[in-house]
């Protein structure tokens, strides 16, 4: 192999490499983004859920308010108790809403980086395959080299002595 055939190959080799690698970064980034929009609608349900929630159990308490009001138990010990309960209820649904979209948001996150390591991997292993192939390619340069040395030297040594004129 000459110098100028093996440095085609290798910028063809180069260039592939590269195509290779802004193939995987599109593919990265469209997984990003798949996952940020995951995210997204994760928290826009939360949200909403938690805003029905928190409708819900101030219509309950309203209801048991005006329960009260209506069998003269306004303001007492048992109205306070179910005003508490609701309370109580309506923390714990909203606390549960967050436990949840945190535990989502963390497994997005997860995602994302698992993502940033498959193309860092892929880069890494497309590079390590280019340098292996543009290594092998100059050894079989240098070989080549080599070889075509040997002969010239073989061809001179024969015109010398004489061997390599006749036929």
């Amino acid at each position: 192999m000459g110098l100028e055939t093996f440095l085609i190959s290798t910028g063809l080799s180069l260039l592939s490499t590269m195509s290779a690698n802004k193939a995987a970064e599109k593919q990265a980034e469209a997984e990003q983004e798949e996952l940020l929009r995951q995210e997204f609608e994760a928290n826009k349900a939360a949200t909403e859920e938690a805003t029905d929630l928190a409708e819900a159990r101030d219509r309950e308490a309203a209801a048991a308010r005006a329960a009260m009001e209506a069998i003269g138990g306004f303001g007492s010990v048992n109205d306070e108790r179910a005003q508490m309960e609701i309370a109580g209820l309506k923390g714990l649904d909203l606390s549960r809403i967050e436990g949840n979209r945190s535990r989502q948001a963390r497994q997005f996150q997860s995602g994302r980086k698992a993502a940033a390591r498959k193309l860092a991997a892929t880069k890494s292993s497309n590079m390590t395959g280019f340098l292996s192939g543009a290594l092998g390619g100059f050894s079989d340069f240098k070989q080549g080299e080599r070889e075509e040395d040997l002969l010239q030297t073989g061809r001179a040594i024969l015109r010398r002595t004489g061997l390599g004129t006749g036929g």
